[in-house]
């Protein structure tokens, strides 16, 4: 599990459920004003900077992340409205800003790596 702490409305939140249509994601636009997080992964807290990918990275990504783990890449679409069947679905989700599922990199401060 990943946790993700950024800055919004009333300070420091925690993000546990990441996965979300864009439309819908107040951490997204949390993120995209002060990408600046604290993130988990494990019992390791780590700083660094949420950097939305390009829209075409964020595609192929969503697309090979589904081509190696086909069944939770699909759990995890299903539980956020999308039902897609092909490779192809899935990077369309991956690429679309608005009602897809965006994907975000999150890059270790220096010396946080």
């Amino acid at each position: 599990m990943l946790q993700v702490a950024h800055q919004g409305l009333a300070g420091v939140a925690p993000a546990v459920g990441v996965v979300q249509r864009a439309e819908d994601s107040q951490w997204l636009r949390n993120i995209l004003a002060t990408p600046e997080v604290h993130y988990q992964v494990g019992r390791r807290t780590r700083r660094g900077t949420a950097v939305p990918l390009p829209p075409e990275e964020s595609g192929r990504a969503l697309a090979d992340y589904a081509r190696r783990h086909p069944r939770l890449a699909g759990r995890l679409m299903r539980s956020v409205g999308h039902a897609p069947s092909t490779q192809a679905d899935f990077e369309a989700l991956g690429a679309d800003r608005h009602g897809g599922v965006p994907l975000i990199a999150l890059r270790p401060s220096p010396g946080d790596a």
